[in-house]
């Protein structure tokens, strides 16, 4: 249909090209030609009516069509996306607790895992522990045994040696007086063989006093073998005495370690045991002390005594200050200042509002590069002023009255609801009346 407009409106276009040529040549509107044009243009209504005057209902029903279908397809795809975005809620809140199960579980399986853990560690201590103690008494048990079989070996080296040297004395002895003997006794026969037919009466006296010098050597060899029998049985007894005493006062002195170790072992649990006692008790009357305590209701307003201490309520105030604070002083407090320029850099959110006597001369510098953060207001007093005040956030409030004596000034600190209300409603607007803003 559009289409068919624009070829109808084309076509009629057409008829009108000569018209600027016929217009300007003279006598237009004599010959005839403004009837032509006339015409044409009568025809031309007629032609573009015929084709307009159908195809009006036939847009408007389609625009409504149109429209209708537009918003019905609207609707549907609000439905659609309604559905859609409820079913991933949905989902999204199933999906969330499953996370959350999940998540609990694997907390609950991680502590599990870390009780385990703990609870092995725990073993593991004191089996090391246990065996430790173990080790310790093998170890010593080890160290006595080896000790004692040190001495034992010691003692049968000793008896063995001393043993061994007396029976090669003793054979070494026996060796020579058979020796001697067999010599004495060769010789002997020799000379009584020589001697046997010259006298009797002499080899017998000879005989004789062989056997008187026999017996009595034979004697003094026993006399000497009995004594040495003696003396070894006195060293192998003062030998093996020594031995027992050694022995018995190395147990005595493991025993005796042992049985003080074990005493001042029972001594520090015995202590440890009565500490905690006396401590418990005493935890005891502490907590029935405090119980007895009444409980002290909430302090919302204060006094502070001398300007040191006023000074540092104002830093405490600027510290915690949140949204606007305004300080109004009698004359210029530099610690004041210096704390305003820090916080005011740090918080850029934040309203600093400085009321006070300014000598410009010598802070309209300063004044100046505060200014520069952009978040410090500054208002000069008329004359210098009486009182310090400060509120912060409209809800703590500090006043004090300017004295000679600075330990004798009395500040009052207050959270309380009805002194930010006194100060925003009374004093705030006397200070604001009685300065004026620098700029």
């Amino acid at each position: 249909m559009t289409l068919t407009l624009i070829d109808n409106l084309l076509e009629h276009a057409n008829r009108f090209t000569d018209f600027s040529e016929d217009m300007a040549k003279k006598g237009f509107f004599w010959m005839g030609k403004k009837k032509k044009y006339k015409a044409r243009h009568e025809t031309t209504i007629q032609n573009i009516l015929k084709y307009s005057e159908p195809m009006k209902p036939d847009f408007t029903n389609t625009c409504d069509t149109y429209i209708t279908d537009t918003r019905g397809t609207t609707d549907n795809i609000k439905a659609d996306v309604t559905d859609t975005m409820t079913n991933e809620n949905d989902g999204l809140a199933t999906e969330t607790n499953d996370l959350d199960y999940r998540a609990q579980e694997t907390i609950e399986a991680q502590l599990e895992t870390l009780a385990t853990d703990l609870a092995g560690e725990v073993d593991d201590t004191l089996q090391t522990g246990v065996k430790d103690c173990s080790d310790t008494r093998v170890k010593l048990k080890d160290s006595l045994e080896r000790s004692l079989n040190q001495h034992h070996n010691q003692y049968d080296t000793a008896i063995n040696s001393h043993k061994e040297n007396s029976l090669k004395h003793y054979t070494d002895f026996d060796l020579e007086v058979k020796r001697i003997n067999a010599d004495w006794t060769r010789d002997v026969n020799a000379n009584f063989d020589n001697g046997k037919r010259d006298c009797s009466e002499k080899i017998d006296s000879e005989i004789r006093l062989w056997n008187a010098e026999a017996k009595d050597m034979d004697t003094n060899l026993s006399d000497m073998l009995a004594d040495h029998k003696s003396k070894y049985e006195q060293n192998a007894k003062t030998l093996q005495n020594s031995l027992s005493n050694t022995t018995r006062d190395t147990i005595q002195n493991v025993k005796d370690a042992i049985a003080d170790f074990t005493l001042q072992f029972m001594n520090s649990i015995d202590d440890s045991t009565e500490l905690a006692e006396n401590n418990e008790g005493k935890l005891t009357d502490i907590h029935n002390a405090a119980s007895a305590i009444p409980e002290i209701s909430k302090v919302t307003t204060w006094p502070v005594v001398g300007k040191d201490a006023m000074v540092a309520a104002i830093k405490d105030a600027v510290y915690r200050v949140k949204s606007s604070i305004i300080i109004v002083t009698p004359y210029v407090v530099p610690d004041i200042l210096q704390v305003v320029s820090e916080y005011a850099f740090q918080k850029k959110a934040v309203r600093f509002m400085l009321t006070t006597h300014w000598d410009l001369q010598q802070y309209s510098g300063i004044i100046a590069k505060m200014r520069q953060l952009g978040n410090i207001q500054f208002r000069q007093l008329q004359t210098a002023g009486e009182f310090f005040a400060v509120t912060r956030d409209a809800e703590e409030v500090i006043l004090a009255p300017a004295t000679e004596k600075e330990s004798d000034m009395i500040s009052i600190v207050s959270n309380q609801s009805g002194y930010a209300k006194l100060y925003s409603q009374f004093i705030g607007p006397i200070f604001q009346a009685n300065s004026r803003p620098i700029k």
